[in-house]
């Protein structure tokens, strides 16, 4: 112990006195090793830590599958769910769940509250208690059973100011009464955000049909049942639906079902965003430890006579590489505490640039994993660093190093090519690193230019949702949404309003499934294509700013009394039409329902495509209805502003919601501009923290090579003034000198490039029109790369060739 305490005093004493290296040193592992305590952080968070539930590692969910039909993944009806309930032996217990939204009323302005109703086992399944009151059993979700409600922690606070007496307190949901259970305990809301959970009280004896596969299901596997054992189990159930329904689950829907663990669903595609991001900055770390090998290199060679001294004093070669070790170590977990210190700060700023949300985001910080991730990261960086001059300190040359007049060590062949070969793989790893932000960049721009298919500035845009008990029948719901746009439309500041289903980028979507056209024939079992669908107010697509390619747009006359009328777009159109004119055709939508055929429907026009999902998600059709036709209680308004910012008008229109209903809440209330900002989160996000990383990474390769070069042409100004005292030119110098220095970059881009090639495929499904080997990023990313790196090559060369070649000799 003694020994190593007298070793760190050398190792601090010899920091000390070399100021200049210890500071450079320093900041450059403390980007390193911050950067990717930072990035570990988010990792952790979201990827590593158990999901908040007890035993989450035994919680699934399950997936209906139709892997032949033109169909996404789906989640169970409801009397799969009860038929899983009653043969699955995996299970502990089932849930089924389904989110939805509430207007609360009463005890303050009205408001919007997101809600799921649930069946009484998702409360067992994620093993979570009340923290006040209880939860709803079996007892109240049954058929008819009694109005309760179980609200989340933050409601409690918000809105009843954590009022104690909560429990029994009656709630308005929906112009309906219900009696509140109890309380979730802080930070519990499952799943998304929701606030209240209320009993979906399944009836055995009125089930939907088994094609709406609408209900969300999870189960919690019973102890000692793996995941095959569980999937073996319930796929042996799903396998005998065929013998009660062969024409839905016939063989060739390829029907199955599929079990989930909860913590991949929820983390979702972010799980390879993250481990790539940790990736990229585990290799600019990589670069931050070249560099500081680099410099301690060049430390070690200026202290050779200082070691071979204390070794012809009798000091053992293994103290000098214990004594490096020492110091290495020393170093990096110096700057691993400062690195911890920038990642901290880093946090803030790395969720403030986030996609919304993050899964998990508000579990993302600094946890004993972390500091734990540092100090191993910072131990190996420094063991590694103490390594490097290792082998220099072990063996030095006594003789030369102790001649008298011996100045200035010589550089060895050996370690010159070594500290080459550490600028070549900086500038490789660089490269790759440019590479990928210059693919993600691309790709963003791309998306960037994307066009949505309307107009977005100076829309105003929010949703409403009207409660039964506030209209006697669906005509009286489209009556008052007719009325509220007319009303909105009239105000002051907005230039025109409209109502449609779900928002374009919203992805929402009400989904159908199409017969098709007049005089084609549909077959009994015949797999139908899915569509998407919208209704919408007559002036929607004038607000918009979308003009009909063929045919009309609705009107004030499209009522439920007047014959059916839809609208295509053109992507359905083609679909439906491919070699006529679709204005004037009739078209079906939905199988036969309980042997009743589906009415006809009117095409009346034709509108180009909207990007209704998402921006990149390739366009599948969309019907339009127009919205009298086909009342819907849950509205989005869309209201084009004549101010440039939109949101200024959000008070007025509330205000005159309020005047027409006092008791409607409006909620998502946001400019449209936002949302398309939204839709490009993600991409942005990681492009975002590739492009700092690069520039980092490119920072640190410019700085070495520039550190190497310099070191290289001051250990040979003498050499310089003997080649040009013997006749070498200026240029001959400048251009050997250039060549030896551009051959290491050369040979690192080679190497990068290789590396590159091959790499850049875990980007595939992060880009968005770009291919993962864009030929202009492959040339243009080595280009810039080249011409700075000449640059910092250029730079000291030039320097040592203005000296006076008799001055140069007299060097050491």
């Amino acid at each position: 112990m003694q020994t190593l305490l007298q070793d760190l005093q050398l190792a601090l004493r010899a920091l000390r006195k070399s100021p200049g290296f210890t500071a450079i040193a320093l900041l450059t592992l403390t980007v390193g090793i911050g950067a990717n305590s930072a990035i570990f952080s988010v990792v952790n968070a979201v990827l590593l830590r158990p999901l908040p539930y007890p035993g989450s590692e035994r919680i699934v969910r399950v997936w209906s599958i139709f892997a032949k039909r033109d169909m996404a993944a789906g989640g169970a009806a409801e009397g799969e769910y009860l038929d899983y309930k009653r043969l699955c032996r995996s299970f502990a217990d089932l849930a089924v769940f389904i989110d939805a939204g509430a207007n609360l009323t009463g005890d303050g302005e009205p408001e919007r509250v997101p809600v799921t109703f649930t069946s009484a086992g998702l409360f067992p399944v994620l093993g979570v208690k009340p923290a006040l009151g209880t939860v709803f059993t079996a007892a109240e979700d049954k058929p008819k059973g009694p109005p309760v409600v179980v609200i989340s922690h933050a409601l409690w606070q918000r809105r009843y100011g954590g009022d104690p007496r909560i429990v029994g307190r009656p709630l308005v949901l929906n112009n309906r009464g219900t009696v509140v259970l109890g309380v979730m305990p802080e930070g519990f809301s499952f799943p998304g955000k929701t606030e209240l959970w209320l009993p979906l009280q399944v009836d055995p004896n009125d089930l939907t049909p088994r094609e709406r596969h609408y209900l969300g299901l999870i189960a919690r596997l019973k102890p000692g049942v793996s995941l095959a054992q569980a999937q073996a189990d319930i796929g042996a159930v799903a396998a005998r639906f065929g013998e009660s329904d062969p024409v839905l689950y016939a063989p060739e829907s390829g029907w199955g079902v599929r079990l989930v663990p909860m913590l991949d669903e929820v983390v979702g595609d972010t799980r390879p965003r993250l481990l790539i991001l940790l990736a990229a900055v585990g290799l600019v770390l990589l670069i931050a430890c070249a560099n500081v090998a680099n410099l301690l290199l060049a430390r070690a060679q200026d202290r050779e006579k200082e070691l071979s001294i204390r070794l012809a004093l009798g000091a053992r070669r293994a103290d000098l590489v214990r004594q490096s070790l020492v110091e290495g170590v020393v170093l990096a977990l110096a700057g691993g505490a400062l690195g911890l210190l920038l990642a901290h700060l880093g946090l803030a700023a790395l969720l403030a640039v986030s996609p919304d949300p993050i899964p998990r985001a508000a579990e993302i910080g600094l946890d004993w994993r972390v500091v734990a991730w540092t100090l191993g990261l910072s131990l190996a960086t420094g063991l590694a660093l103490g390594m490097v001059p290792v082998l220099r300190a072990a063996r030095p040359d006594l003789q030369s190093a102790l001649k008298e007049g011996g100045g200035k060590a010589t550089v060895g062949a050996g370690q010159q090519r070594f500290r080459r070969i550490l600028v070549g793989v900086e500038v490789g790893i660089t490269l790759v690193l440019l590479i990928f932000a210059g693919l993600m960049i691309k790709s963003f721009q791309r998306l960037r230019g994307v066009d949505p298919g309307f107009r977005s500035g100076r829309l105003l845009t929010m949703q409403l949702t009207v409660t039964r008990a506030q209209a006697a029948g669906d005509p009286q719901v489209g009556h008052f949404y007719e009325q509220l746009v007319e009303h909105l439309g009239a105000l002051p500041g907005i230039e025109g309003a409209a109502a449609v289903s779900y928002l374009p980028l919203s992805g929402g979507q009400n989904t159908t499934e199409t017969i098709g056209f007049e005089g084609q024939v549909y077959t009994e079992g015949q797999p139908l294509p899915e569509i998407e669908s919208r209704f919408i107010d007559y002036r929607y697509f004038r607000t918009l700013g979308i003009k009909p390619l063929a045919g009309r747009e609705f009107s004030a006359s499209d009522t439920g009394s007047t014959p059916r009328v839809v609208i295509l777009d053109r992507v359905l159109a083609r679909r439906l039409f491919p070699d006529r004119d679709p204005a004037g055709r009739r078209v079906k939508v939905g199988p036969p329902h309980n042997g009743n055929p589906s009415p006809w429907l009117t095409v009346v026009g034709v509108v180009p495509e909207i990007k209704q999902l998402s921006l990149t998600a390739e366009a599948r059709g969309v019907l339009y209805y127009p919205q009298m036709q086909r009342p819907q209680r849950a509205q989005y308004l869309v209201l084009r502003t004549r101010s440039a910012d939109p949101l200024t008008m959000a008070g007025p229109v509330r205000a005159a919601i309020l005047s027409l209903n006092r008791d409607q809440p409006v909620a998502d209330v946001k400019s449209m501009e936002d949302r398309i900002v939204g839709a490009r989160s993600k991409p942005r996000f990681s492009m975002l923290l590739f492009a700092i990383f690069a520039a980092v990474a490119a920072l640190l390769a410019i700085v070495g090579i520039y550190g190497v070069v310099a070191y290289s042409v001051t250990h040979r100004t003498h050499e310089i003034g003997v080649r040009m005292v013997l006749g070498a030119s200026r240029g001959d110098v400048f251009r050997l000198m250039m060549g030896q220095g551009m051959a290491v970059v050369l040979a690192g881009l080679c190497a990068g490039l290789l590396v590159a090639f091959w790499a850049t495929r875990v980007l595939s499904n992060l880009l968005f029109d770009v291919t993962v080997r864009d030929a202009a990023t492959f040339v243009a990313v080595p280009l810039l790369l080249v011409a700075v790196a000449l640059a910092a090559i250029v730079l000291p060369v030039r320097r040592a060739l203005r000296l006076d070649p008799t001055v140069a000799l007299r060097y050491e």
